[in-house]
């Protein structure tokens, strides 16, 4: 039912997941939006992934040794969909009114999940041990590749929020009783616009990256050919604010020799 039920919650109706939208950092009695989802697990996971995406902020960045922007979600979208995963995977499904509850604040999801820990697990081994209180619903959702591979989804949840760009909190797991709490926190997004603001460069520099982008290598006669009307003392002044910035290195030795390349 649970798993291929076209209405579950007609016969399990704790089977719903509850997502709410708060303006704050913190719960209060004013509220943004707050959504029931009901369905099969395939359905809620779906759903509740495709509610939660479609609310978060996505910003992009300019690469200069890149032609298309940068996007850069608040959240690592890996981790957004495997703790709804875990969530529907694991929870108590036994608890009479209960339901997954996923609160959204500024900077923070929580996710809710009835029930506590599984038997020998906690919040300080979760990393290192595994256990799963509904094995069936396990097996199932990973041959239909809702889990990737069984026993190392919070791994790759700490994984995703360790490769974000902006590096994020790591999240925290918390099991207050017969109910365990997750909190994924989001990226200081404001870091994008001072990083664009470092890399910021002049048209001259801009040319410079292009023609590297496409030949994969410049002599400072040819940036001189690129830039006819700028003297030479300033394009070397380009090149090495380049160099200072990470994006391109020097190669060769003497006038003749010498070079650059992207890094």
């Amino acid at each position: 039912m649970l798993l291929f039920g076209k209405e579950p919650a007609k016969f399990i109706p704790q089977n719903q997941i509850t997502i709410v939208r708060y303006p704050g950092e913190s719960v209060s009695d004013k509220y943004l939006d707050i959504k029931d989802f009901y369905g099969n697990l395939f359905g809620l996971i779906d759903k509740a992934d495709d509610y939660i995406k479609e609310h978060i902020q996505i910003a992009s960045r300019l690469i200069p040794t890149r032609v298309p922007r940068e996007e850069i979600p608040e959240y690592p979208l890996y981790a957004i969909r495997e703790l709804i995963v875990n969530a529907v995977a694991h929870r108590d499904y036994f608890i009479s009114g209960s339901r997954i509850i996923i609160k959204m604040f500024k900077g923070r999801i929580d996710y809710s999940s009835p029930g506590g820990f599984p038997a020998g697990i906690t919040a300080k081994n979760i990393l290192h041990k595994q256990a799963s209180r509904n094995p069936i619903l396990v097996k199932v959702l990973n041959q239909l590749k809702y889990i990737e591979a069984i026993g190392d989804g919070v791994d790759r949840i700490y994984d995703a929020v360790k490769h974000h760009p902006l590096k994020p909190a790591l999240p925290v797991f918390k099991d207050v009783g017969n109910t365990v709490i997750v909190s994924l926190f989001g990226a200081d997004m404001g870091k994008l616009q001072t990083e664009e603001k470092k890399i910021e460069l002049n048209e001259r520099q801009k040319k410079a990256v292009e023609y590297l982008n496409t030949t994969g290598r410049l002599t400072m006669k040819e940036f001189i050919g690129l830039c006819p009307d700028v003297n030479r003392k300033s394009l070397t002044r380009d090149m090495n604010r380049l160099i200072k910035l990470g994006l391109i290195a020097r190669k060769g030795k003497g006038k003749r020799g010498l070079y650059y390349i992207l890094l």
